[in-house]
């Protein structure tokens, strides 16, 4: 049904239905060339280096990631992307800092171009799509089904689950986040206030304080948004139970049943790779 990577990077823009336009969305083709056509698919969280080479090694010509691939929210190509790198680096007269980020983005780039890979973004269609996703994913991973739904909102799902200690329950969910490589999770709050639902948030949606409007008991927010001087101390003054897991662990699953819905519309074989949490979990011995 869909020959070319162009045909597929619309078909994932509009998967809420309705036409976007590719100007007021970063989901688009990033690099390659739109006609390419489509030998298999590849699907990830983020388009790390050695997950793109990884990919063209297993016979992947099209890479989907949910996140940036060239270290900056609107990608290559736009003013925008250049006032942001400008912004953190340049600007600030860190200039070692800026060129090397530069020669970084420049090895990428010509490295995707020499294998003849397209890279496509899907990330407002897919925090947003409803029934799988981003918020969905992340709630299938965490154990729950839609039964357990107490509301939806975009970017945000709030569940019931059974009455325990905050303690118990972040231990539950540590238990099963490990498979996307979070090695343990952060909790700040009353280990032993007893809690029975949690309110499940993804990407810059999952501030808990912003959230306290849907009445979880529980929140599970990431790293990429909670700041260890507001939202944390809250908590650990207040009580209110939370825990911070790593963004990549948040959206993984929503990026993994992105893999399976296009399993069922294309022709052409999918494989998902495995990202997860980002960082190495490092113990002292």
């Amino acid at each position: 049904m869909y020959r070319t990577a162009g045909e597929l990077a619309i078909y994932l823009r509009n998967l809420c239905g309705g036409y976007v336009e590719e100007k007021d969305t970063v989901d688009k083709i990033i690099i390659g060339d739109p006609d390419t056509v489509i030998r298999k698919v590849g699907t990830c969280w983020m388009s790390y280096f050695d997950v793109i080479k990884a990919a063209y090694e297993a016979g992947v010509n099209v890479l989907i990631c949910h996140e940036p691939t060239f270290y900056a929210h609107h990608d290559l190509g736009e003013e925008i992307t250049q006032r942001e790198y400008a912004r953190c680096y340049r600007g600030r007269g860190f200039t070692a800092g800026f060129k090397a980020y530069e020669e970084m983005v420049e090895e990428k780039k010509q490295w995707i171009l020499e294998h003849g890979m397209v890279i496509i973004r899907c990330h407002d269609a897919l925090d947003a799509v409803k029934g799988f996703g981003i918020p969905f994913g992340l709630g299938k991973a965490l154990g729950f089904t839609d039964a357990d739904l107490l509301c939806s909102e975009r970017y945000v799902n709030v569940y019931r689950m059974p009455e325990r200690t905050a303690l118990e329950a972040a231990k539950y969910f540590a238990k099963q986040l490990k498979p996307l490589c979070q090695d343990g999770v952060q909790f700040y709050g009353d280990p032993e206030r007893r809690v029975s639902s949690v309110a499940v948030g993804t990407g810059c949606y999952c501030d808990p304080i912003e959230l306290m409007e849907l009445g979880a008991d529980m929140y599970i927010a990431i790293d990429d948004t909670v700041r260890t001087w507001i939202q944390a101390p809250y908590s650990t003054d207040s009580g209110l139970p939370m825990i911070v897991i790593h963004h990549g662990t948040s959206e993984e699953p929503g990026v993994q049943m992105l893999c399976e819905h296009l399993k069922t519309v294309l022709t052409q074989p999918v494989e998902h790779f495995l990202c997860g949490c980002g960082y190495k979990w490092i113990s002292a011995e």
